[in-house]
């Protein structure tokens, strides 16, 4: 305390001296000057650049290939060094190449661009790896972080091409950034792999914007698949957590999930899907309250003793259903506004919704639709085709 106390007292030397806590030329406090630090790039221990001309190399692969040599390394506590690297994309480069990564971890490298968009060139991936032709395979090892947004172009063939493959490994997708427009997948999630990915862009897939597979995990709350043939698709024990993700205007279908999942899809958006908002089947359970499934042929369908939670739900104006369980299926909820649907709630073969206090006026044929041991449960709810008037259209 007295050593504190003098030093504190003394000038020069002895003291605190604004030179010690500002740059004095231009009075910058120690966070504005650790920013500046940052953006030199003095957070890494080493930075190369990619580009057609005066840049470190002319391709990622050549990157990778030299920051190997720089790879983390094992102390004998039990501990790796801190080694931090950035593949820096320089303006106008054209990804021409396929990276095939077995075995290495590359996590501890950063792939970021100048542009705002990096074009990946289709016609280049003609190397068929495993099931695909993909920009990026990744087999029991782990990708460089994607701090940048490729965008495939429309070259070369469009058949089974890929963002990035997936195979007992691990990927991290900094928001904001991703793969969009592959003529197949963008990111193919498979045999126990872990995609990091919330507040990603993956959008216009011509197959699956995001394939989840056998045994995978998937962080994807806040994406953006929508534009896709199918946004995302589920099966095989994967593991799913994709709140309030925008899945618009698929041609096919926004969401499928299936086998004996579990998934939380609360808060999305899967309007506008041309078959399916949300489709889910063989015993899989998905909470999906405050979903928006409005504008497609079925809002959700159920089917195969699956289990949906649509609580405060809107599902409004498809032109077949907007909530349809069979075979078993069940879907629950209070407070849903089911509405507008050629019929608004529609249960056969089995299967049973529950749909208390609700709002399901409206229906373009038929308010509540029962067959086959279908049950509807509806305590408490507005269910008349039209509002006011009983109709023998209202239930049947």
């Amino acid at each position: 305390a007295a050593i504190n106390a003098a030093v504190a007292a003394g000038a020069g030397a002895n003291g605190w001296t604004a030179d010690l806590v500002l740059d004095p030329t231009q009075s910058l406090t120690q966070a504005q000057i650790n920013a500046q630090l940052k953006a030199l790039n003095i957070d890494y221990d080493k930075v190369v650049t990619v580009g057609a001309s005066g840049a470190d190399f002319t391709t990622i692969n050549a990157a990778l290939t030299e920051l190997y040599k720089y790879k983390k390394v094992y102390i004998a506590d039990n501990s790796f060094s801190n080694t931090r690297a950035k593949i820096l994309l320089k303006s106008g480069f054209v990804a021409k190449e396929q990276i095939n990564i077995n075995g290495q971890d590359f996590s501890w490298i950063d792939i970021v661009s100048e542009d705002a968009e990096v074009v990946i060139s289709r016609q280049a991936l003609t190397q068929k790896i495993g099931r695909w032709y993909p920009f990026i395979r990744c087999k029991n090892g782990a990708t460089p972080a994607i701090k940048t947004l490729f965008n495939m172009d429309s070259t070369g063939t469009a058949t089974a091409r890929v963002g990035i493959y997936l195979i007992n490994s691990s990927c991290f997708v900094e928001e904001n950034y991703g793969v969009k427009n592959s003529s197949g997948r963008n990111v193919d999630v498979t045999q126990g792999s872990i995609l990091d990915a919330g507040r990603g862009i993956f959008t216009g897939s011509g197959d699956v914007a995001i394939r989840v597979a056998t045994a995978s995990r998937a962080f994807l709350q806040y994406v953006n698949v929508s534009g896709s043939v199918y946004g995302i698709s589920c099966a095989g024990s994967a593991g799913l957590s994709i709140n309030e993700i925008n899945a618009t205007n698929c041609t096919i279908t926004a969401v499928e999930i299936q086998g004996g999942v579990s998934v939380e899809l609360a808060g999305s958006d899967l309007s506008g899907a041309g078959e399916y908002g949300l489709y889910v089947s063989q015993n899989a359970t998905v909470n999906a309250n405050l979903l928006k499934a409005n504008n497609s042929k079925y809002g959700v369908y159920v089917d195969n003793s699956a289990v949906v939670n649509l609580t405060g739900a809107t599902i409004t104006n498809n032109t077949e259903a907007g909530v349809r369980a069979e075979n078993g299926s069940i879907v629950s909820g209070k407070n849903i506004t089911a509405t507008g649907n050629k019929i608004n709630l529609y249960a056969a073969k089995g299967g049973r919704i529950t749909a208390n206090v609700s709002t399901l006026t409206g229906a373009t044929q038929t308010g509540l639709f029962a067959s086959e041991n279908g049950q509807i449960i509806a305590t408490t709810s507005n269910y008349r085709k039209t509002v006011g008037v009983d109709s023998t259209s209202d239930a049947q």
